[in-house]
């Protein structure tokens, strides 16, 4: 499958684009193997291995577990202080509401 693009640098357009196609994903991998060991996607699709992409996926599948375990330490402790989650939205205060009516009168 080939995608379509309109002559934009870096910007992937057409109708057949999906986060789910296969091709985009193992596109991606390659682009991210590529990344982690410093070398063009061209010399992964030439002299990657599956042994290659089989150790890639163990240590996305490791720094994925790593990420989640630290972010689950992170909500416990900030639970633990009073804090907000840094995903929820901040609650407006009186104080606040004050200063955004004001800003918006002087529009």
């Amino acid at each position: 499958m080939h995608y379509k693009s309109n002559g934009a640098i870096g910007k992937v357009t057409g109708s057949s684009f999906s986060v789910d196609d296969p091709l985009f994903l193992a596109a991606v991998m390659v682009d991210q193997m590529a990344h982690r060991y410093g070398m063009l996607p061209s010399e992964i699709l030439a002299r990657g291995t599956t042994q290659d992409v089989f150790m890639y996926d163990i240590y996305v599948t490791y720094e994925n577990y790593l990420n989640e375990k630290r972010a689950k330490k992170e909500r416990a402790k900030n639970k633990k202080a009073g804090l907000a989650n840094r995903n929820e939205p901040a609650k407006a205060t009186p104080e606040m509401m004050e200063s955004y009516a004001r800003f918006k009168e002087n529009i």
